[in-house]
């Protein structure tokens, strides 16, 4: 059985932060810079593309780095630049361990889930194989009993009987 909470939204944690934010925000802790949506995208490019066939999107990076900003995991610089440019707060300092943790568990999950359909179909499998069986092993009862019944009939006959 799944156990706990099972909540995977598009590949997002409970309050609703994607891959793509927890992504985000490592890259900020990590490089421990000021950096701007494009570089951010372009160090996940980087790294993404060796390990992976994915890589995020410019159109998916700014609501990303939006929404960590409004949930208060991300600073904007203090000082107006263009591009703007960002780095993480202590709240996201202090939450990307268990935002890295809850993903983790919906990964757990989803594959406990796929589990639990492979064995549901594994099931189904076996109950149709035993329902063949019986089908077949019922059509060949009423043939062998024709086919007795023909030979008590006439048995210089019985190689004419044919049997489907």
């Amino acid at each position: 059985m799944i156990s706990g909470e099972f909540i995977m939204i598009g590949w997002m944690s409970r309050d609703r932060n994607s891959i793509l934010q927890i992504l985000i925000l490592s890259v900020l802790i990590e490089e421990d810079a000021l950096k701007s949506a494009s570089e951010i995208l372009e160090i996940l490019e980087d790294g993404m593309l060796l390990r992976t066939n994915w890589t995020p999107h410019r159109g998916s990076i700014y609501p990303a780095i939006k929404q960590l900003v409004s949930k208060g995991y991300l600073k904007k610089s203090e000082k107006y630049t263009r591009p703007m440019k960002f780095k993480p707060s202590q709240a996201g300092l202090k939450r990307l361990p268990s935002m890295i943790e809850d993903l983790l568990t919906n990964i757990a999950n989803f594959f406990e889930f796929i589990d639990l359909i492979q064995e549901n179909i594994g099931y189904q499998n076996r109950e149709l194989r035993h329902f063949l069986l019986r089908e077949l092993t019922t059509l060949l009862e009423i043939n062998t009993t024709r086919f007795k019944e023909a030979i008590k009939e006439d048995p210089t006959e019985w190689k004419e009987i044919h049997v489907r």
